[in-house]
């Protein structure tokens, strides 16, 4: 992986929902790709962790050159 980049859409104490691009070193001929997680909080008090529980591309088809 060359880049990382996040964006926070919502955060309450119940759920968090991520955009996250990911962007492939050249040498792969791939298209920079957004995904969206969702994380939920599992456990309780200094035992709490946010798991993952929702994940899926947003991804678009590329455009046919003329």
């Amino acid at each position: 992986m060359d880049r990382a980049q996040d964006y926070l859409d919502y955060a309450s104490d119940q759920e968090i929902l991520l955009e996250v691009g990911l962007d492939a070193p050249k040498r792969y001929d791939m298209r920079p790709t957004t995904f969206q997680l969702g994380l939920v909080p599992v456990g309780k008090g200094a035992h709490k962790k946010w798991l993952v529980d929702y994940f899926m591309p947003r991804w678009t088809p590329p455009l046919p050159e003329n």
